[in-house]
């Protein structure tokens, strides 16, 4: 009975939201009260359960283990290569510490580290994502039903909209405000058991940023992740 009112409430709410934007980029993206709900919704037992038995193991992948680096920012990759030739060998890299972005780009052994990260990470999110498509009878009741509504909303106010646009509204709700947050905090969900590394943290939040770009159904690129941008075509 408590599981029908919410998800009544939902379906109330969620066509307050729709019938009243002007646009699809208008819906379920600013942190309003109602997404707020809808992530507070995720995280009930049903949804913690699937969580836990659904993608702690590729989690565990990613957390477990210690030499495993997916950094891909070439200036980070460079400033960690000088740190790592004057820690192992003791002596003073003859690289320059300052260097541009754009050379740290075009120096070869960057390039070298970086080529197969990038590689990595397509295999890595081909994994998971085949894990989720795998899951889908598993998704506890409630959130399918919200997917579905979120559908079924966009179709009925927005019905010039594509199917990629439907799928990305559905993404939003499941990628963004329930297996993302999970990604970057797995120790806050009890997805992983270990301690996580400053290495292990950067690489989740990379990872996240790749789902984020799936569910939003955008490319990498620009000024300030440009780096990423070979990762549009893994």
């Amino acid at each position: 009975y408590e599981e029908h009112l919410l998800l009544s409430m939902f379906q109330q709410v969620l066509e307050t939201e729709f019938g009243g934007a002007k646009g699809l980029s208008e819906v379920l993206r600013a942190n309003t009260a109602l997404t707020r709900m809808m992530t507070t919704y995720t995280r009930r037992s049903p949804g913690q359960q699937y969580l836990k038995t659904t993608i702690s193991d590729p989690l565990e992948q990613i957390c477990g283990k210690t030499d495993l680096v997916l950094e891909i920012n070439p200036l980070k990759v460079y400033e960690q290569m000088i740190n790592d030739f004057e820690t192992s060998t003791g002596q003073v890299s003859t690289l320059d510490r300052k260097a541009s972005a754009e050379e740290a780009e075009a120096n070869a052994d960057v390039q070298a580290l970086i080529a197969p990260r990038i590689q990595l990470y397509g295999q890595i999110a081909d994994q998971f994502i085949s894990t989720l498509i795998d899951s889908l009878e598993r998704v506890p009741y409630g959130i399918r039903w919200i997917c579905k509504q979120i559908r079924e909303l966009v179709r009925f106010y927005f019905r010039d909209s594509t199917r990629e646009q439907q799928c990305s509204m559905i993404g939003g709700f499941f990628l963004l405000r329930f297996i993302n947050p999970a990604i970057v905090t797995p120790q806050a969900f009890m997805l992983v058991d270990t301690k996580l590394s400053p290495t292990a943290r950067r690489n989740l939040t990379l990872f996240a940023k790749v789902m984020q770009n799936l569910a939003n159904n955008v490319k990498f690129g620009g000024v300030k992740e440009g780096y990423m941008a070979p990762l549009n075509d893994v």
